[in-house]
């Protein structure tokens, strides 16, 4: 394998450098089904996770040599070399051939499927990636009493604070918004003082009524938004709240499999088959500052409206539109490449390099290197 021929159309790598006849990235973005490379001008990283989004529905996912190919029907939508790919997300009625699929899993590319509403439906990876005796480790770490809680203390914690942080730079003293301001500073007294991870889970479970009260209070138009509904999301609010944390949830599994940590082993979250706890654990302190924030832009700058989101079913579950779907997926990106400087590192890069740093922090918190886990939390 040191030695093949390969097409310079396809890309290769080369003393740590890329190189492909492509010129820039955006070559290949199409606004039917973009790629999105996230920006490099701010720090340098092994690990960037360019994602490939195949959303126009009834396309197929093919290849040709070492690039994947977005096909409908007789129609070439975008070419990308397999190289420049680092996970593939697909949504709704689109497919993938078997050969894209081998290709992607040979250069250990990710697929993961959405539904056309944005539920998570699988992924397909690897299955030789992983570390067995971190993984024990993590596992023993569930038998510890004192871990869990610390962890789970400093997770519940760096939420909260950053909801008190999006509400106070948005409520201009609303006093409704000062209420559960109010309510929510004396919830987090009491998981300072609990002993117990499951009253936290409920603490937490109650602080977030508070804030999702106070959120609707940010936003010109509420559309007709009163708590937080997940299953199924009621109104377009819910809607967007649901769909945005799917996608911040793919890229935070994504990391803590590059990082070698199995993602079904968390300690706040409660284990349970087919739920990656550790995910679950982990982006909770992103949710705020990167989806509820980015929510409240697309409202009020009126990107989005009341045109872009459907009803249908018995249980009228509200759905973004295709073409809604697809301006929201392209301001996700904007906001995960967005420069941001990381608080325990200094480091200046995007949200996708500091979710990268979070789970390094995990992992050397697990493996005992340090004796707290420090989660991200935004300043006021």
């Amino acid at each position: 394998d040191k030695t093949k021929i390969i097409h310079f159309n396809d890309g290769f790598r080369f003393l740590g450098a890329t190189f492909s006849n492509d010129r820039d990235y955006t070559e290949f973005s199409t606004e039917r089904s973009p790629i999105y490379p996230p920006s490099d001008k701010f720090h340098k990283s092994p690990i960037l996770l360019r994602t490939l989004y195949v959303q126009e529905q009834g396309c197929i996912l093919t290849k040709t040599d070492q690039r994947f190919v977005i096909r409908k029907k007789k129609d070439v939508l975008m070419e990308v070399p397999a190289i420049k790919v680092d996970q593939i997300i697909i949504l709704g009625n689109s497919s993938i051939t078997t050969y894209a699929m081998k290709l992607a899993l040979r250069k250990g590319i990710s697929i993961t499927l959405l539904s056309k509403k944005g539920d998570y439906c699988g992924t397909i990876e690897r299955g030789n990636s992983g570390n067995v005796e971190l993984h024990r480790i993590q596992f023993n770490h569930l038998m510890d009493r004192d871990f869990c809680l610390r962890v789970s203390k400093e997770i519940v914690k760096a939420k909260i604070h950053n909801q008190k942080v999006l509400l106070r730079r948005h409520s201009q003293k609303i006093e409704n918004v000062d209420q559960e301001l109010r309510l929510m500073d004396s919830l987090l007294k009491k998981i300072e003082n609990s002993n117990n991870v499951d009253q936290i889970r409920g603490l937490e479970g109650m602080a977030s009524s508070h804030y999702f009260k106070a959120f609707k209070y940010l936003l010109r138009n509420s559309f007709g938004f009163e708590n937080r509904v997940k299953r199924p999301p009621t109104d377009p609010i819910n809607c967007l709240l649901s769909f945005g944390y799917t996608l911040l949830f793919q890229n935070v599994y994504a990391f803590i499999k590059i990082h070698g940590l199995n993602p079904y082993i968390g300690y706040f979250h409660a284990i349970r088959d087919k739920h990656p706890s550790l995910a679950s654990d982990l982006i909770e302190e992103f949710r705020t500052p990167i989806i509820d924030s980015l929510i409240l832009y697309v409202v009020n700058s009126q990107i989005l409206k009341e045109a872009d989101f459907d009803y249908g079913g018995e249980n009228r579950m509200c759905l973004l539109t295709e073409s809604a779907r697809k301006t929201f997926i392209k301001h996700f990106e904007d906001k995960m490449n967005s420069k941001i400087t990381h608080p325990h590192t200094g480091i200046s890069g995007n949200y996708r390099k500091c979710i990268d740093l979070q789970v390094q922090e995990m992992l050397r918190y697990i493996k005992g290197e340090q004796d707290i886990y420090r989660p991200m939390v935004t300043r006021y």
